[in-house]
């Protein structure tokens, strides 16, 4: 009966979960009076030329392509430079190396609004505002406390034995990194690697601040835009809204379980 309870739970929890995306989507594919007249029912006729009119008349193609010039660098960079601090961290020895470390730990218990006079100034300092890269460096930044913390915790769990076999073999620092951790690491780094993509993709704060052009602004701003616009406009909203968060929807479902094992191996570790 215990176990019944706890599936009972289980599934109420996924049915309130669910039921708002599954709202958003039907109403995406519906026509304003067929949503106004049942807001559970299935449309009559899938009006797949919603999509049609967000994506190519309003933009969001564009607004897309943003989002993706955005979101890869920022996983990029923030993988990269998590997996060489974490190694540093983990497996090399100099002086002041702990307190570095939780130096960039402080990152993590920052929230990000504080952040965003000082990031603002320092942005326009160096004359990067409405562009990409000052979107792109500080999301990549915020990003790299955690990584440089997830990616250390990975390294920590291998073996110095490992590393003094490689060098006994002839390994200098960059094959060590590239050759033996890195692929060691792999679960970590790729689970680094979904993070930061779902917290770029999804950022809004930063480039609502950064950037004012709309011919660069992400999906993230963009829907705000379009929310302006077509006010009015529920089955519209609803498209663009799933237009946002089906590409991050599809990518954690594909690698959750690469995900699920990465943080979990790490927190064994």
């Amino acid at each position: 009966m215990n176990k019944i309870g706890k599936y009972f739970f289980l599934m109420i929890f996924i049915v309130f979960s669910l039921l708002p995306l599954f709202i958003v989507i039907l109403t995406s594919l519906k026509t304003e009076k067929e949503m106004f007249s049942n807001v559970l029912g299935f449309p009559q006729i899938p009006q797949w030329s919603n999509y049609g009119q967000v994506w190519t008349k309003s933009g969001f193609n564009r607004f897309f392509i943003n989002s993706v010039i955005i979101t890869i660098p920022v996983v990029l960079i923030v993988v990269t430079c998590s997996s060489l601090a974490g190694y540093a961290f983990s497996k090399m020895r100099f002086k002041g190396r702990n307190i570095l470390f939780f130096i960039f730990l402080i990152g993590l218990m920052i929230p990000v609004p504080s952040l965003l006079i000082p990031l603002y100034r320092n942005v326009n300092g160096l004359k990067m505002l409405d562009t990409r890269l000052g979107v792109i460096l500080p999301q990549a930044s915020i990003v790299l406390p955690f990584g440089i913390f997830l990616m250390r915790t990975f390294f920590d769990g291998i073996d110095d034995e490992i590393l003094e076999a490689a060098r006994i073999d002839g390994a200098n620092d960059i094959n060590l990194i590239t050759k033996v951790m890195v692929p060691l690491a792999s679960p970590g780094i790729k689970a680094l690697s979904l993070i930061s993509f779902m917290w770029a993709w999804q950022e809004y704060l930063i480039p609502l601040v950064m950037i004012r052009e709309e011919r660069i602004k992400p999906l993230t701003v963009a829907l705000d835009i379009f929310i302006g616009r077509y006010s009015t406009s529920y089955t519209l909203i609803a498209t663009a809204a799933v237009i946002v968060f089906i590409p991050i929807t599809i990518v954690f479902l594909i690698t959750q379980k690469t995900f699920i094992q990465g943080l979990t191996m790490g927190a064994i570790k």
